[in-house]
Protein backbone atom coordinates (compact mmCIF):
# COMPACT_ATOMS: atom_id res chain seq x y z
CA UNK A 1 0.00 0.00 0.00
CA UNK A 2 2.77 2.41 0.89
CA UNK A 3 4.65 1.74 -2.35
CA UNK A 4 1.47 2.40 -4.38
CA UNK A 5 0.89 5.68 -2.52
CA UNK A 6 4.52 6.69 -3.04
CA UNK A 7 4.22 5.95 -6.76
CA UNK A 8 1.05 8.05 -6.98
CA UNK A 9 2.79 10.87 -5.17
CA UNK A 10 5.80 10.73 -7.49
CA UNK A 11 3.47 11.05 -10.49
CA UNK A 12 1.59 13.94 -8.89
CA UNK A 13 4.62 15.94 -7.73
CA UNK A 14 4.96 19.12 -9.79
CA UNK A 15 8.17 20.55 -8.33
CA UNK A 16 11.55 20.59 -10.02
CA UNK A 17 13.14 17.23 -10.95
CA UNK A 18 16.53 18.75 -11.72
CA UNK A 19 18.10 17.19 -8.62
CA UNK A 20 16.45 13.78 -8.87
CA UNK A 21 19.86 12.09 -9.12
CA UNK A 22 20.94 13.74 -5.87
CA UNK A 23 17.75 12.54 -4.18
CA UNK A 24 18.30 9.00 -5.44
CA UNK A 25 21.90 8.93 -4.22
CA UNK A 26 20.83 10.11 -0.76
CA UNK A 27 17.84 7.78 -0.64
CA UNK A 28 15.52 10.75 -0.01
CA UNK A 29 12.30 11.81 -1.76
CA UNK A 30 12.75 14.58 -4.32
CA UNK A 31 10.31 16.90 -2.48
CA UNK A 32 12.44 16.83 0.67
CA UNK A 33 15.67 17.44 -1.28
CA UNK A 34 14.05 20.40 -3.05
CA UNK A 35 12.83 21.74 0.28
CA UNK A 36 16.34 21.76 1.76
CA UNK A 37 17.82 23.29 -1.40
CA UNK A 38 15.11 25.96 -1.39
CA UNK A 39 15.89 26.85 2.22
CA UNK A 40 19.60 27.04 1.39
CA UNK A 41 18.86 29.48 -1.44
CA UNK A 42 16.69 31.49 0.94
CA UNK A 43 19.57 31.65 3.43
CA UNK A 44 21.82 33.13 0.74
CA UNK A 45 19.11 35.60 -0.28
CA UNK A 46 18.74 36.62 3.37
CA UNK A 47 22.41 37.55 3.56
CA UNK A 48 22.20 39.49 0.28
CA UNK A 49 19.12 41.37 1.50
CA UNK A 50 20.84 42.38 4.72
CA UNK A 51 24.28 43.19 3.26
CA UNK A 52 23.37 44.78 -0.06
CA UNK A 53 19.73 45.92 0.29
CA UNK A 54 19.88 47.43 3.75
CA UNK A 55 16.91 49.68 4.63
CA UNK A 56 19.26 52.65 5.10
CA UNK A 57 20.21 52.31 1.43
CA UNK A 58 17.16 50.66 -0.18
CA UNK A 59 13.52 51.74 -0.15
CA UNK A 60 10.94 49.59 1.66
CA UNK A 61 9.13 49.03 -1.64
CA UNK A 62 12.26 47.52 -3.21
CA UNK A 63 12.79 45.29 -0.19
CA UNK A 64 9.17 44.16 -0.34
CA UNK A 65 9.50 43.26 -4.01
CA UNK A 66 12.78 41.41 -3.40
CA UNK A 67 11.24 39.35 -0.58
CA UNK A 68 8.10 38.59 -2.57
CA UNK A 69 9.84 37.61 -5.82
CA UNK A 70 12.38 35.50 -3.93
CA UNK A 71 9.58 33.63 -2.16
CA UNK A 72 7.66 33.16 -5.40
CA UNK A 73 10.71 31.72 -7.17
CA UNK A 74 11.54 29.30 -4.36
CA UNK A 75 7.90 28.19 -4.17
CA UNK A 76 7.80 27.49 -7.91
CA UNK A 77 11.02 25.47 -7.64
CA UNK A 78 9.54 23.34 -4.85
CA UNK A 79 5.91 23.05 -5.97
CA UNK A 80 5.71 23.94 -9.67
CA UNK A 81 2.30 25.05 -10.92
CA UNK A 82 0.81 24.41 -7.47
CA UNK A 83 2.12 27.86 -6.53
CA UNK A 84 -0.95 29.23 -8.35
CA UNK A 85 -3.05 27.79 -5.53
CA UNK A 86 -1.10 29.85 -2.99
CA UNK A 87 -1.52 32.97 -5.13
CA UNK A 88 -5.27 32.34 -5.32
CA UNK A 89 -5.52 32.20 -1.53
CA UNK A 90 -3.46 35.36 -1.04
CA UNK A 91 -5.41 37.26 -3.68
CA UNK A 92 -8.72 36.12 -2.24
CA UNK A 93 -7.80 37.26 1.27
CA UNK A 94 -6.54 40.58 -0.09
CA UNK A 95 -9.88 41.19 -1.86
CA UNK A 96 -11.70 40.35 1.37
CA UNK A 97 -9.61 42.99 3.16
CA UNK A 98 -10.66 45.58 0.56
CA UNK A 99 -14.35 44.68 0.26
CA UNK A 100 -15.61 43.25 3.56
CA UNK A 101 -16.65 45.65 6.37
CA UNK A 102 -14.07 45.85 9.13
CA UNK A 103 -16.58 44.69 11.73
CA UNK A 104 -16.84 41.36 9.87
CA UNK A 105 -13.42 41.16 8.23
CA UNK A 106 -11.75 39.01 10.90
CA UNK A 107 -14.49 36.36 11.04
CA UNK A 108 -15.02 36.24 7.26
CA UNK A 109 -11.28 35.94 6.57
CA UNK A 110 -10.93 33.14 9.13
CA UNK A 111 -13.92 31.20 7.75
CA UNK A 112 -12.98 31.67 4.07
CA UNK A 113 -9.27 30.89 4.41
CA UNK A 114 -9.86 27.85 6.64
CA UNK A 115 -12.43 26.52 4.16
CA UNK A 116 -9.97 26.91 1.27
CA UNK A 117 -7.23 25.23 3.30
CA UNK A 118 -9.58 22.41 4.35
CA UNK A 119 -10.42 21.63 0.73
CA UNK A 120 -6.70 21.36 -0.06
CA UNK A 121 -6.13 19.15 3.01
CA UNK A 122 -8.88 16.77 1.88
CA UNK A 123 -7.52 16.73 -1.67
CA UNK A 124 -4.08 15.90 -0.31
CA UNK A 125 -5.45 12.94 1.65
CA UNK A 126 -6.83 11.44 -1.57
CA UNK A 127 -3.49 11.30 -3.38
CA UNK A 128 -1.00 11.16 -0.51
CA UNK A 129 -2.55 8.38 1.61
CA UNK A 130 -0.39 8.90 4.69
CA UNK A 131 2.98 9.22 2.94
CA UNK A 132 5.08 12.04 4.45
CA UNK A 133 5.45 14.61 1.69
CA UNK A 134 6.13 18.32 1.42
CA UNK A 135 3.48 19.93 -0.76
CA UNK A 136 1.69 23.24 -1.21
CA UNK A 137 -0.49 22.71 1.89
CA UNK A 138 2.52 23.71 4.03
CA UNK A 139 2.76 27.24 2.59
CA UNK A 140 -1.06 27.47 2.60
CA UNK A 141 -1.12 26.83 6.35
CA UNK A 142 1.35 29.68 6.91
CA UNK A 143 -0.64 31.98 4.61
CA UNK A 144 -3.81 31.26 6.59
CA UNK A 145 -2.00 32.21 9.81
CA UNK A 146 -0.78 35.48 8.35
CA UNK A 147 -4.02 36.45 6.60
CA UNK A 148 -6.21 35.79 9.64
CA UNK A 149 -3.83 37.45 12.12
CA UNK A 150 -3.61 40.53 9.91
CA UNK A 151 -7.40 40.68 9.60
CA UNK A 152 -7.82 40.47 13.38
CA UNK A 153 -5.14 43.15 13.90
CA UNK A 154 -6.99 45.46 11.49
CA UNK A 155 -10.27 44.75 13.27
CA UNK A 156 -8.66 45.63 16.61
CA UNK A 157 -7.25 48.87 15.26
CA UNK A 158 -9.93 50.23 12.92
CA UNK A 159 -13.28 49.44 14.53
CA UNK A 160 -13.10 52.01 17.31
CA UNK A 161 -11.87 49.73 20.08
CA UNK A 162 -10.01 51.55 22.84
CA UNK A 163 -6.58 50.45 23.99
CA UNK A 164 -7.89 49.36 27.39
CA UNK A 165 -10.35 47.00 25.65
CA UNK A 166 -7.46 45.04 24.08
CA UNK A 167 -5.13 42.56 25.71
CA UNK A 168 -1.42 43.43 25.89
CA UNK A 169 -0.67 41.17 22.90
CA UNK A 170 -3.48 42.73 20.87
CA UNK A 171 -2.25 46.25 21.70
CA UNK A 172 1.25 45.26 20.64
CA UNK A 173 0.13 43.97 17.25
CA UNK A 174 -2.76 46.30 16.44
CA UNK A 175 -2.81 47.89 12.96
CA UNK A 176 -4.39 51.25 12.17
CA UNK A 177 -4.06 51.29 8.40
CA UNK A 178 -4.45 48.68 5.68
CA UNK A 179 -1.29 47.48 3.92
CA UNK A 180 -0.78 48.17 0.23
CA UNK A 181 -0.87 45.35 -2.32
CA UNK A 182 2.92 44.96 -2.44
CA UNK A 183 3.13 44.99 1.36
CA UNK A 184 0.37 42.37 1.58
CA UNK A 185 1.83 40.00 -1.01
CA UNK A 186 5.34 40.44 0.36
CA UNK A 187 4.16 39.58 3.86
CA UNK A 188 2.28 36.50 2.67
CA UNK A 189 4.89 35.03 0.32
CA UNK A 190 8.30 36.36 1.41
CA UNK A 191 11.19 33.93 1.01
CA UNK A 192 11.97 34.02 4.75
CA UNK A 193 8.94 31.98 5.75
CA UNK A 194 7.15 30.75 2.64
CA UNK A 195 8.22 27.09 2.98
CA UNK A 196 8.21 26.38 6.72
CA UNK A 197 7.66 29.59 8.64
CA UNK A 198 8.23 30.91 11.19
CA UNK A 199 4.94 32.73 11.53
CA UNK A 200 5.33 36.38 12.43
CA UNK A 201 2.92 39.29 12.63
CA UNK A 202 2.64 41.99 9.97
CA UNK A 203 3.70 44.63 12.49
CA UNK A 204 7.04 42.87 13.08
CA UNK A 205 7.57 42.22 9.35
CA UNK A 206 6.93 45.86 8.48
CA UNK A 207 9.38 46.98 11.14
CA UNK A 208 12.00 44.70 9.59
CA UNK A 209 11.41 45.90 6.03
CA UNK A 210 11.51 49.56 7.04
CA UNK A 211 14.59 49.03 9.19
CA UNK A 212 13.02 50.33 12.39
CA UNK A 213 13.02 47.00 14.22
CA UNK A 214 16.46 47.46 15.81
CA UNK A 215 15.71 50.88 17.26
CA UNK A 216 12.32 49.83 18.59
CA UNK A 217 13.46 46.59 20.19
CA UNK A 218 16.67 48.05 21.61
CA UNK A 219 14.85 50.71 23.60
CA UNK A 220 14.63 49.76 27.27
CA UNK A 221 10.94 50.67 27.49
CA UNK A 222 7.59 48.98 27.47
CA UNK A 223 7.47 47.13 24.14
CA UNK A 224 3.78 47.89 23.82
CA UNK A 225 4.75 51.52 23.24
CA UNK A 226 7.41 50.85 20.65
CA UNK A 227 6.70 47.68 18.70
CA UNK A 228 3.86 48.67 16.37
CA UNK A 229 4.66 48.46 12.70
CA UNK A 230 4.95 52.22 12.04
CA UNK A 231 4.13 55.55 13.65
CA UNK A 232 1.01 55.81 11.49
CA UNK A 233 -0.25 52.63 13.07
CA UNK A 234 0.00 53.91 16.62
CA UNK A 235 -3.04 54.91 18.59
CA UNK A 236 -3.58 58.67 18.82
CA UNK A 237 -2.28 58.74 22.40
CA UNK A 238 0.87 56.83 21.48
CA UNK A 239 1.48 58.93 18.37
CA UNK A 240 1.19 62.12 20.44
CA UNK A 241 3.58 60.85 23.11
CA UNK A 242 6.10 59.73 20.47
CA UNK A 243 6.02 63.03 18.59
CA UNK A 244 6.48 65.00 21.80
CA UNK A 245 9.19 62.70 23.15
CA UNK A 246 6.92 61.54 25.94
CA UNK A 247 7.09 58.34 27.91
CA UNK A 248 10.79 58.89 28.48
CA UNK A 249 11.70 58.57 24.81
CA UNK A 250 13.14 60.89 22.17
CA UNK A 251 10.81 62.26 19.53
CA UNK A 252 10.04 59.68 16.86
CA UNK A 253 12.80 57.25 17.93
CA UNK A 254 11.90 54.79 15.17
CA UNK A 255 11.30 57.12 12.23
CA UNK A 256 14.76 56.67 10.69
CA UNK A 257 16.16 53.23 9.78
CA UNK A 258 19.25 52.23 11.69
CA UNK A 259 22.60 51.92 9.94
CA UNK A 260 24.44 48.60 9.51
CA UNK A 261 27.17 49.59 11.96
CA UNK A 262 24.59 50.24 14.69
CA UNK A 263 23.05 46.77 14.48
CA UNK A 264 24.20 43.53 16.13
CA UNK A 265 25.50 40.98 13.64
CA UNK A 266 23.16 37.97 13.34
CA UNK A 267 25.57 35.74 11.40
CA UNK A 268 26.70 33.73 14.42
CA UNK A 269 23.21 32.91 15.68
CA UNK A 270 22.00 32.21 12.14
CA UNK A 271 24.80 29.74 11.42
CA UNK A 272 24.29 28.16 14.85
CA UNK A 273 20.66 27.41 14.02
CA UNK A 274 21.64 26.15 10.57
CA UNK A 275 24.13 23.83 12.28
CA UNK A 276 21.43 22.50 14.60
CA UNK A 277 19.25 21.94 11.53
CA UNK A 278 22.07 19.91 9.95
CA UNK A 279 22.28 17.74 13.07
CA UNK A 280 18.53 17.20 12.99
CA UNK A 281 18.75 16.32 9.30
CA UNK A 282 21.37 13.68 10.14
CA UNK A 283 19.10 12.20 12.81
CA UNK A 284 16.21 12.20 10.31
CA UNK A 285 18.17 10.43 7.57
CA UNK A 286 20.28 8.00 9.64
CA UNK A 287 18.51 7.22 12.93
CA UNK A 288 14.78 7.80 12.30
CA UNK A 289 14.43 4.95 9.73
CA UNK A 290 15.39 2.50 12.49
CA UNK A 291 12.16 3.41 14.35
CA UNK A 292 9.37 3.34 11.73
CA UNK A 293 6.08 4.44 13.24
CA UNK A 294 4.19 1.79 11.22
CA UNK A 295 5.77 -0.90 13.43
CA UNK A 296 3.40 -0.03 16.29
CA UNK A 297 0.67 -2.14 14.66
CA UNK A 298 2.95 -5.07 13.91
CA UNK A 299 1.92 -8.25 15.81
CA UNK A 300 5.43 -8.50 17.24
CA UNK A 301 5.09 -5.02 18.73
CA UNK A 302 1.66 -5.74 20.18
CA UNK A 303 3.01 -8.95 21.73
CA UNK A 304 5.88 -7.14 23.47
CA UNK A 305 5.89 -5.85 27.05
CA UNK A 306 4.19 -2.62 28.13
CA UNK A 307 7.57 -1.10 28.97
CA UNK A 308 9.00 -1.88 25.54
CA UNK A 309 5.94 -0.35 23.87
CA UNK A 310 6.43 2.91 25.77
CA UNK A 311 10.17 2.89 25.03
CA UNK A 312 9.60 2.38 21.31
CA UNK A 313 6.86 5.02 21.06
CA UNK A 314 8.98 7.46 23.08
CA UNK A 315 11.98 6.85 20.81
CA UNK A 316 9.99 7.05 17.57
CA UNK A 317 8.21 10.29 18.47
CA UNK A 318 11.43 11.85 19.79
CA UNK A 319 13.31 11.15 16.56
CA UNK A 320 10.37 12.20 14.39
CA UNK A 321 10.54 15.63 15.99
CA UNK A 322 13.85 16.13 14.22
CA UNK A 323 12.02 16.18 10.89
CA UNK A 324 10.30 19.34 12.08
CA UNK A 325 13.43 20.71 13.74
CA UNK A 326 15.25 20.54 10.40
CA UNK A 327 12.75 22.72 8.56
CA UNK A 328 11.93 25.04 11.42
CA UNK A 329 15.52 25.76 12.45
CA UNK A 330 16.37 26.53 8.83
CA UNK A 331 13.45 28.96 8.76
CA UNK A 332 14.68 30.64 11.93
CA UNK A 333 18.21 30.80 10.49
CA UNK A 334 16.96 32.51 7.33
CA UNK A 335 15.03 35.15 9.26
CA UNK A 336 17.98 35.91 11.54
CA UNK A 337 20.47 36.07 8.67
CA UNK A 338 18.38 38.79 7.03
CA UNK A 339 18.21 40.74 10.31
CA UNK A 340 14.70 39.72 11.31
CA UNK A 341 14.02 38.44 14.80
CA UNK A 342 16.03 40.90 16.90
CA UNK A 343 14.29 41.27 20.26
CA UNK A 344 16.44 43.66 22.27
CA UNK A 345 19.25 42.79 24.67
CA UNK A 346 19.61 40.59 27.71
CA UNK A 347 20.61 42.03 31.06
CA UNK A 348 24.21 41.09 30.24
CA UNK A 349 24.08 43.05 26.99
CA UNK A 350 23.80 40.08 24.62
CA UNK A 351 21.47 40.57 21.63
CA UNK A 352 18.37 38.38 21.64
CA UNK A 353 17.15 36.76 18.43
CA UNK A 354 13.91 35.12 19.56
CA UNK A 355 11.25 37.55 18.35
CA UNK A 356 10.28 35.29 15.44
CA UNK A 357 10.88 31.62 16.05
CA UNK A 358 9.41 28.24 15.22
CA UNK A 359 10.81 26.17 18.05
CA UNK A 360 12.91 26.20 21.20
CA UNK A 361 14.56 22.78 20.96
CA UNK A 362 15.94 22.80 24.50
CA UNK A 363 12.57 23.87 25.85
CA UNK A 364 10.81 21.02 24.05
CA UNK A 365 13.27 18.33 25.06
CA UNK A 366 13.77 19.39 28.70
CA UNK A 367 10.52 21.19 29.59
CA UNK A 368 9.35 20.54 33.13
CA UNK A 369 5.66 20.72 32.25
CA UNK A 370 3.35 19.83 29.40
CA UNK A 371 2.34 23.45 29.03
CA UNK A 372 5.91 24.72 28.74
CA UNK A 373 6.81 21.93 26.31
CA UNK A 374 3.88 22.72 24.01
CA UNK A 375 4.64 26.44 24.10
CA UNK A 376 8.23 25.75 23.06
CA UNK A 377 7.01 23.50 20.23
CA UNK A 378 6.00 25.46 17.10
CA UNK A 379 6.00 28.61 19.22
CA UNK A 380 4.98 30.83 16.30
CA UNK A 381 1.78 28.84 15.88
CA UNK A 382 1.20 28.94 19.63
CA UNK A 383 1.40 32.73 19.48
CA UNK A 384 -1.08 32.74 16.60
CA UNK A 385 -3.50 30.50 18.49
CA UNK A 386 -3.20 32.64 21.61
CA UNK A 387 -3.80 35.83 19.59
CA UNK A 388 -6.68 34.39 17.58
CA UNK A 389 -8.59 32.26 20.09
CA UNK A 390 -7.24 31.92 23.60
CA UNK A 391 -7.31 35.63 24.46
CA UNK A 392 -10.68 36.21 22.76
CA UNK A 393 -12.76 33.19 23.81
CA UNK A 394 -15.06 33.82 26.73
CA UNK A 395 -15.01 30.23 28.00
CA UNK A 396 -13.57 26.85 27.06
CA UNK A 397 -10.39 28.59 25.94
CA UNK A 398 -8.24 25.46 25.88
CA UNK A 399 -10.79 23.37 23.98
CA UNK A 400 -11.49 26.03 21.34
CA UNK A 401 -7.77 26.59 20.85
CA UNK A 402 -7.25 22.91 20.16
CA UNK A 403 -10.25 22.87 17.79
CA UNK A 404 -8.78 25.62 15.63
CA UNK A 405 -5.37 23.96 15.72
CA UNK A 406 -6.80 20.61 14.59
CA UNK A 407 -8.83 22.06 11.69
CA UNK A 408 -5.82 24.10 10.60
CA UNK A 409 -3.64 20.98 10.53
CA UNK A 410 -6.05 18.89 8.45
CA UNK A 411 -8.40 15.95 8.78
CA UNK A 412 -6.36 12.84 9.39
CA UNK A 413 -8.02 10.99 12.28
CA UNK A 414 -4.71 10.78 14.13
CA UNK A 415 -4.58 14.57 14.34
CA UNK A 416 -7.85 14.68 16.24
CA UNK A 417 -6.82 11.93 18.62
CA UNK A 418 -3.70 13.95 19.41
CA UNK A 419 -5.41 17.30 19.85
CA UNK A 420 -8.31 16.00 21.91
CA UNK A 421 -5.89 14.05 24.07
CA UNK A 422 -3.63 17.09 24.28
CA UNK A 423 -6.48 19.23 25.59
CA UNK A 424 -7.44 16.49 28.06
CA UNK A 425 -3.91 16.02 29.44
CA UNK A 426 -3.36 19.78 29.60
CA UNK A 427 -6.42 20.06 31.84
CA UNK A 428 -5.28 17.09 33.94
CA UNK A 429 -1.84 18.66 34.34
CA UNK A 430 -3.51 21.85 35.51
CA UNK A 431 -5.28 19.92 38.28
CA UNK A 432 -1.96 18.45 39.39
CA UNK A 433 -0.33 21.85 39.42
CA UNK A 434 -3.06 23.35 41.55
CA UNK A 435 -3.34 20.53 44.07
CA UNK A 436 0.11 18.94 44.31
CA UNK A 437 2.68 21.58 43.46
CA UNK A 438 1.91 24.01 46.36
CA UNK A 439 2.33 21.17 48.83
CA UNK A 440 5.66 20.21 47.27
CA UNK A 441 6.90 23.80 47.39
CA UNK A 442 5.99 23.95 51.07
CA UNK A 443 8.58 21.23 51.73
CA UNK A 444 11.45 23.35 50.45
CA UNK A 445 13.77 23.67 47.43
CA UNK A 446 15.05 20.07 47.52
CA UNK A 447 11.51 18.67 47.22
CA UNK A 448 10.89 21.08 44.36
CA UNK A 449 13.93 19.78 42.45
CA UNK A 450 12.74 16.19 42.84
CA UNK A 451 9.25 17.23 41.76
CA UNK A 452 10.64 19.02 38.67
CA UNK A 453 12.64 15.94 37.65
CA UNK A 454 9.57 13.72 38.00
CA UNK A 455 7.34 16.07 36.04
CA UNK A 456 9.99 16.36 33.32
CA UNK A 457 10.06 12.57 32.90
CA UNK A 458 6.27 12.30 33.12
CA UNK A 459 5.86 15.00 30.49
CA UNK A 460 8.09 13.07 28.07
CA UNK A 461 6.04 9.88 28.52
CA UNK A 462 2.65 11.58 28.27
CA UNK A 463 3.81 13.57 25.24
CA UNK A 464 4.84 10.38 23.43
CA UNK A 465 1.56 8.69 24.42
CA UNK A 466 -0.76 11.27 22.87
CA UNK A 467 1.38 12.47 19.94
CA UNK A 468 2.16 9.19 18.16
CA UNK A 469 -1.30 9.21 16.46
CA UNK A 470 -0.33 12.58 14.94
CA UNK A 471 2.43 10.76 13.06
CA UNK A 472 0.69 7.43 12.50
CA UNK A 473 -2.44 9.26 11.22
CA UNK A 474 -4.80 6.25 11.23
CA UNK A 475 -7.64 6.02 13.75
CA UNK A 476 -8.16 2.30 14.40
CA UNK A 477 -4.45 1.51 14.44
CA UNK A 478 -3.93 4.19 17.11
CA UNK A 479 -6.88 2.91 19.14
CA UNK A 480 -5.51 -0.63 18.88
CA UNK A 481 -2.24 0.50 20.46
CA UNK A 482 -4.09 2.38 23.21
CA UNK A 483 -6.27 -0.66 23.87
CA UNK A 484 -3.22 -2.89 24.04
CA UNK A 485 -1.79 -0.50 26.66
CA UNK A 486 -5.11 -0.66 28.57
CA UNK A 487 -5.57 3.13 28.13
CA UNK A 488 -3.59 3.43 31.35
CA UNK A 489 -2.43 7.10 31.03
CA UNK A 490 -5.94 8.13 29.94
CA UNK A 491 -7.55 6.41 32.92
CA UNK A 492 -4.98 7.99 35.22
CA UNK A 493 -5.83 11.40 33.80
CA UNK A 494 -9.53 10.85 34.45
CA UNK A 495 -8.78 9.91 38.05
CA UNK A 496 -6.67 13.04 38.45
CA UNK A 497 -9.50 15.27 37.24
CA UNK A 498 -12.25 13.53 39.20
CA UNK A 499 -10.59 12.47 42.44
CA UNK A 500 -7.53 14.64 43.02
CA UNK A 501 -9.45 17.85 43.93
CA UNK A 502 -11.41 15.79 46.48
CA UNK A 503 -8.39 14.08 48.02
CA UNK A 504 -6.05 17.11 47.88
CA UNK A 505 -8.15 20.30 47.64
CA UNK A 506 -6.18 23.14 46.00
CA UNK A 507 -4.87 25.65 48.56
CA UNK A 508 -6.17 29.19 48.47
CA UNK A 509 -4.38 31.62 46.19
CA UNK A 510 -3.00 33.50 49.20
CA UNK A 511 -1.43 30.28 50.55
CA UNK A 512 0.01 29.45 47.13
CA UNK A 513 1.62 32.88 46.86
CA UNK A 514 3.20 32.58 50.30
CA UNK A 515 4.47 29.05 49.58
CA UNK A 516 5.87 30.04 46.19
CA UNK A 517 7.78 33.02 47.58
CA UNK A 518 9.26 30.84 50.33
CA UNK A 519 10.40 28.19 47.86
CA UNK A 520 11.79 30.79 45.46
CA UNK A 521 14.12 32.21 48.09
CA UNK A 522 16.06 28.93 48.19
CA UNK A 523 15.52 27.87 44.59
CA UNK A 524 19.06 28.43 43.35
CA UNK A 525 20.33 25.03 44.46
CA UNK A 526 23.03 23.15 42.57
CA UNK A 527 20.75 21.01 40.38
CA UNK A 528 18.63 23.99 39.32
CA UNK A 529 21.76 25.98 38.62
CA UNK A 530 22.91 23.20 36.32
CA UNK A 531 19.59 23.34 34.47
CA UNK A 532 19.91 27.11 34.03
CA UNK A 533 23.53 26.85 32.89
CA UNK A 534 22.56 24.11 30.44
CA UNK A 535 19.88 26.31 28.89
CA UNK A 536 22.11 29.37 28.77
CA UNK A 537 24.88 27.40 27.08
CA UNK A 538 22.57 26.54 24.19
CA UNK A 539 20.36 29.62 24.12
CA UNK A 540 21.47 32.57 26.20
CA UNK A 541 24.93 33.19 24.74
CA UNK A 542 23.50 33.30 21.24
CA UNK A 543 20.47 35.32 22.21
CA UNK A 544 17.90 32.60 21.57
CA UNK A 545 16.38 33.16 25.00
CA UNK A 546 17.20 35.77 27.57
CA UNK A 547 17.24 33.18 30.33
CA UNK A 548 16.38 29.58 30.82
CA UNK A 549 14.90 30.36 34.17
CA UNK A 550 11.40 29.94 32.74
CA UNK A 551 11.82 26.26 33.55
CA UNK A 552 11.48 27.15 37.20
CA UNK A 553 8.24 29.07 36.72
CA UNK A 554 5.68 28.67 39.49
CA UNK A 555 3.23 27.39 36.85
CA UNK A 556 5.32 24.35 35.92
CA UNK A 557 3.64 21.00 36.38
Amino acid sequence: MASVATSQWEEFYLGSRRFQSVADSLGMPIDQVNFILGQMVALILAYVLRAHCHPSQTSPTTRHWASFLGGLGISYFCFGRQVVIALMLVLGCYLLMLLVPLTLLHHVTLAASLTFLSVMHIQRQFYEDGVFVIDITGPLMIIVQKATALAYSLHDGLTGLKDHELTPLQRELVLRKKPTAVEYFSYMLNFHSVLAGPFFMFADYQDFVEGTNYAKRALATNPLQTSLDSNSNKSPAEAKNSSEGGLGQPANPTAVPSKPGDEPNPTQVSLYKAGLAAISAFVTVVILPKFPIAYITDPRFLASSWGYKMFYILSATSFIRHVYYTGWLLGDSICNMSGMGFNGYTQSGEPRWDLVSNVDVVGVETGLSLRDTLEAWNSGTMKWLRFMVYERAGSQKTLLTYVLSSVWHGFYPGYYITFISGAFFTIAARYVRRSVRPRVLARGPRAKVIYDVLTCLTTRLVLAYFTFPFVYLKFWGSIAVYRDMYFFPTILGVLVIVLLPQVLPPPSRQQQTKTTSTATEGAAKPMEKKIQIFGKFFNGKLGLKGSYGELNSVDNT
